[in-house]
Parts: C-alpha cells; sequence; structure tokens
C-alpha cells in the first residue's frame, strides 16, 4: 500500500485514488471513514460504526470533503480484493483550499491456511471474538461485515476447520503488512468488553498461526 498526501486547509477536497496491483485505476471501491473519538477504553475501537463515504468511479477516483473527514482512517472495501486501510489527511494551517490527494492500491486476498487461538492450556477458543488492528487502526466488526458482503461471503464463511479446533480466515482478506490481534472478553467486573493483546502478526502468510490467550481464571 503506498499513501501519497499533501497537507490542507480543512475545507479543502481530498481526491481518493485507488489502484489495483498493477497500477491500473480500480472502480467500484467502496470507501469507509471511523471517527476514533469515539473509543472508550473498554471497547478499543471494534464496535465503532464506521461511515459510507463515497465509491469510486471509472477513474478510480472520488472525492471527500476535508472539513468532515480530514485526518480520519480509511478503509477500501472492494470486490474480491483484501482490505486495505489508511489515512485521510489533516488539515493545515495557511487558509488553502488546495485539494490533497491519497493513493492506495488494492491487491487479491492471499492463500492463507487459518489463525487458531487457544487458552493458557491449550484448549482452542473461539476465533470470532478475535479483533484486529493495523497501525493503531481498529477494524471494526462492521468492517468486516462489508468485505464479507464484498467478496460473496457471510460472515461465518471466513471460520474453517473442526468444531474442535476452529480457525479464521479472515487474514487472508487483509493486505499485506502487520497487525495487532487481540480476543475480546466481557470484562468479569464491569461487563464490559476488553481486548486482551496476543502479539503481532505479519500477512500474507502461508502457515498456520497460532496464538495463545492468557485468559484471567
Amino acid at each position: 500500500m503506498r499513501d501519497v498526501e499533501i497537507r490542507l486547509d480543512r475545507a479543502g477536497a481530498i481526491e481518493v485514488i485507488v489502484l489495483d496491483a498493477g497500477g491500473a485505476a480500480f472502480a467500484g471501491a467502496q470507501l469507509l471513514v471511523l471517527d476514533l473519538s469515539q473509543v472508550t477504553s473498554g471497547q478499543a475501537g471494534y464496535w465503532l460504526e464506521p461511515t459510507p463515504v463515497g465509491v469510486t468511479g471509472g477513474d478510480g477516483r472520488a472525492t471527500l470533503r476535508g472539513d468532515l473527514y480530514g485526518g480520519r482512517p480509511l478503509f477500501v472495501v472492494a470486490p474480491d480484493r483484501a482490505l486495505t486501510i489508511g489515512w485521510l489527511p489533516t488539515g493545515g494551517a495557511g487558509g488553502s483550499n488546495a485539494t490533497s490527494t491519497v493513493q492506495l492500491s488494492v491487491e487479491p486476498p492471499s492463500a492463507f491456511p487459518g489463525l487458531a487461538v487457544s487458552d493458557a492450556s491449550g484448549h482452542p477458543l473461539r476465533v470470532e471474538w478475535l479483533a484486529f488492528s493495523r497501525n493503531g487502526i481498529p477494524i471494526p466488526r462492521r468492517i468486516l461485515e462489508f468485505l464479507a458482503q464484498a467478496n460473496r461471503l457471510s460472515s461465518s464463511g471466513f471460520i474453517v476447520g473442526p468444531a474442535s479446533q476452529p480457525m479464521s480466515i479472515w487474514p487472508a482478506y487483509f493486505s499485506s503488512g502487520d497487525y495487532s490481534v487481540s480476543y475480546v472478553v466481557a470484562d468479569k467486573e464491569t461487563h464490559r468488553p476488553r481486548a486482551i493483546d496476543l502479539g503481532l502478526i505479519h500477512l500474507p502468510s502461508a502457515e498456520r498461526i497460532e496464538l495463545r490467550a492468557m485468559l484471567a481464571p
């Protein structure tokens, strides 16, 4: 993924350009943004509702309002493509109404065997409660739903393997890079969801990944 960022006044426009892996314009990519100011200490952003802001045209471009969306995370969801994540530029000083440009590439899903998680004793845990983030940007559940729809799958279709050892293949639909993985549990005192850090994974991966969640007794 490559981002090209020009600083702008918040009243200026932001032009998003989406290309395929070969550098050609990609039409029909859905753009969604996230307001991280809504994040609380408990939810870590995984339950935030993203805002759809546009779809790229035949030239692979879409124009967004900088005064509304500047400085927010951007998700690019496209048919038969992995999820791409970037940042929209923030406003700058000087009162300019210039247009900034953000360029991102989308790539096909990878062949990923699966991600499994177990507790401290090695017992398999439900992979539905895995959560992911990249560069400090949480990937909300609703983004995963958009991603499933774009790839003509149900959310349950991203869980493979026997019930005794379920695995998640969501990472097959994430673009190349490093991702933080967490396991979401209910806090026993507050009953609010909290995320247990499981570490980093690097994608794509041709090997199965197994993580261990140290759950409180």
